[in-house]
């Protein structure tokens, strides 16, 4: 009766173990499965995000060696402007402006053009800011006359409250530095010096139209330097010589390509 018991027992046991080994195997075959009919379906997302990328860049990928013109000579010098013309329409003194801080009107130095010119940029709170006009709509150079105290120097530019850049100046006589190409709207604008490194002598405020730009400039031919580039290349040069006029973003995520 005892020995019965016992296989009895160990045929129980048995069973067990191998129900154990069944469940395992069958928990591997479903998780095997569920890997794969994930990643078929990222598959077919990213096939699908494929073929609508080689829609909407087909023309691009058809005869692109055929399309692409080559060149073996040097490429043509283009200028970036038509021509060096620039036509002043206003000139604004200095010491006509309006003074913050320790600004005020000087005319000690020599050099200067009308009653004198400014000092005491100084301190963060200093600046002048003057009136100018112009009748049309356009795009403008601001030229500032001013001179260093004590080497190289930047000062910010304001054009009706908007920080515009710097201009900088490293000559002790009054000599000139502009920004080139500000839209100004026709009317009446302020100008303002204001103090960043600040130390100089400002004379007065010149406003010329800008020189107007090659239109040549912005056709840009495909031309790769490496003459045996693969397809691939020629079709991105393609790319962005036609899209030049634009802006091309986008954004990187360093987690997969849908961010998980």
């Amino acid at each position: 009766m005892h020995k019965k018991c016992n296989s009895h027992i160990n045929n129980k046991m048995a069973d067990g173990g191998a129900m154990k080994a069944i469940s395992k195997r069958l928990l591997i075959i479903l998780l095997i499965t569920t890997a794969i009919v994930s990643g078929c379906s990222k598959n077919t997302e990213k096939q699908a995000d494929d073929l609508n990328a080689d829609e909407n860049f087909s023309e691009y990928a058809e005869n692109t060696d055929e399309n692409i013109e080559e060149s073996d000579s040097e490429s043509e010098f283009i200028p970036v402007y038509i021509n060096d013309y620039r036509e002043l329409v206003f000139v604004a003194e200095a010491e006509d402006g309006s003074f913050t801080g320790n600004v005020a009107v000087d005319d000690s130095a020599i050099g200067y053009q009308g009653t004198g010119y400014v000092r005491g940029f100084e301190n963060d709170e200093d600046s002048c800011t003057v009136k100018i006009s112009v009748k049309e709509d356009g795009m403008y150079d601001l030229n500032f006359v001013s001179a260093s105290v004590g080497g190289y120097k930047e000062n910010y530019v304001y054009v009706d409250g908007e920080n515009l850049g710097v201009v900088s100046i490293d000559s002790k006589g009054f000599s000139e530095s502009a920004l080139e190409h500000i839209y100004l709207s026709a009317g009446e604008h302020e100008v303002t010096l204001k103090k960043y490194w600040g130390w100089i002598l400002l004379d007065r405020v010149e406003v010329y139209t800008s020189r107007q730009i090659n239109p040549e400039k912005y056709k840009i031919k495909p031309e790769l330097s490496n003459k045996n580039a693969i397809g691939n290349a020629k079709r991105l040069m393609k790319f962005l010589c036609d899209i030049y006029e634009y802006f091309l973003a986008g954004q990187y995520c360093n987690t997969g390509q849908y961010g998980k």
